[in-house]
């Protein structure tokens, strides 16, 4: 009995003829087939059939039944049959091509929202403020000394207030820190915690990192916490990044110092999701919290709002109650707004004169500015000549 799975596609096909026989009827490179009577696996090559593996129990034989017909260690492409084990794959070229996880981690790496320590109050106890912008140039410094054995809070940095998420999702959280040991000969390890503030300034820890190598001198760690699970916040709850570090050894008690703003770009990063990135971003729909651009604002009932900017700039007047009349908008300085004025009928240049001017009789200037004019009377009646006498 033999059994023969073509690569093009074509399904299972019994053969019950001899190996031998076999030759003629397959002729596509790569197919594969199984010779019940040889207890072996064929591979079709330029050459003809060739043997893979011959028996013994490995992989071609009958008691294999990843060969068998029923095909039961294939993995299906409609993903109703998971991998039992790792499948390694390569780095995508194409929109198609299957991702590794090192490639998706690097890739999404980028996507964090970092929160930059600075140095400002944040209004709750000793903690100071965190911005998702960069701080300030000149770089600052928190130290704290006689750190005996044990664990000690060095410094909180608490979210903006205006960064209130209800939940924080599952994934890798990254702390960037820039630390020194300043004095004291006992070992110094520094980590941080991730830490829910809430309105009461009861606190719960929701994660902590994992601790750094020993400090000697001014360096720099990337540690990081994960989470597996979604964390909820209560209603009005801050998130806190808080540096700690471990004093451990004997010897003199320890001085350690964080620096932060200029260009340590000390920081903690959360994974972004469509809650947390609508905080910071202009969202396309459902806006949660008015923008503010500077002069420009946008509320979440869409109205754009500026302070130096009326909102006539935005919402025209009421067009004449007549459709048909001539009119276009023009800026009044009293009233700060758009109006409508009507094109007067007639002529196209900027005269007018009174409704009681008498037809067929001279106009005159009113004034001086060129633009008005009254009735200047005779002649009542068409001449074909007018005499002027000047008297001196």
């Amino acid at each position: 009995m033999i059994y023969n799975d073509q690569v093009l596609g074509s399904p299972l096909i019994q053969y019950t003829s001899e190996y031998a026989d076999l030759m003629g009827i397959v002729s596509e490179v790569g197919a594969l087939a199984f010779a019940t009577d040889l207890d072996a696996l064929l591979v079709y090559t330029t050459s003809g059939w060739m043997p893979v593996q011959g028996g013994g129990g490995g992989i071609g034989t009958e008691t294999d039944p990843i060969w068998n017909a029923n095909k039961d260690n294939y993995t299906l492409i409609d993903g109703t049959r998971a991998f039992t084990g790792v499948v390694n794959g390569i780095t995508p070229v194409s929109p198609n091509n299957l991702a590794t996880k090192n490639y998706v981690d690097l890739a999404i790496a980028g996507m964090n929202l970092e929160f930059y320590l600075l140095d400002a109050a944040s209004g709750i106890g000793s903690y100071k403020l965190t911005s998702t912008s960069v701080g300030g140039v000149t770089e600052k410094s928190v130290a704290v000394s006689g750190l005996d054995t044990g664990d000690h809070d060095i410094q909180g940095w608490v979210s903006p207030a205006s960064f209130a998420p209800t939940k924080l999702i599952h994934g890798v959280y990254e702390g960037h820190f820039h630390v020194e040991k300043t004095a004291g000969t006992k070992s110094v390890r520094f980590y941080w915690k991730l830490i829910e503030h809430k309105l009461d300034n009861s606190e719960i820890v929701i994660a902590t990192s994992e601790v750094s190598d020993v400090v000697t001198a001014k360096t720099s760690f990337e540690l990081y916490l994960a989470m597996t699970d979604d964390y909820i916040l209560s209603s009005g709850s801050r998130v806190e990044g808080e540096v700690w570090a471990s004093v451990s050894g004997a010897g003199s008690n320890a001085s350690v110092a964080i620096y932060y703003e200029g260009t340590t770009y000390s920081r903690w990063s959360t994974p972004t999701s469509i809650e947390i990135t609508s905080e910071t971003l202009v969202p396309y729909v459902g806006a949660i919290s008015d923008i503010n651009l500077g002069l420009h604002n946008l509320t979440t009932s869409g109205i754009i709002t500026a302070p130096n900017i009326p909102d006539s700039i935005f919402d025209l007047p009421e067009f004449p109650s007549d459709p048909n009349m001539d009119a276009f908008l023009k800026w009044n300085n009293t009233l700060n707004d758009l109006e409508w004025s009507l094109v007067p009928s007639g002529g196209n240049g900027d005269v007018v004169g009174p409704s009681s001017a008498v037809d067929g009789h001279l106009a005159v200037f009113d004034g001086t500015s060129g633009k008005l004019i009254k009735d200047g009377g005779s002649p009542s009646a068409p001449v074909n000549f007018l005499v002027i006498q000047v008297f001196s």
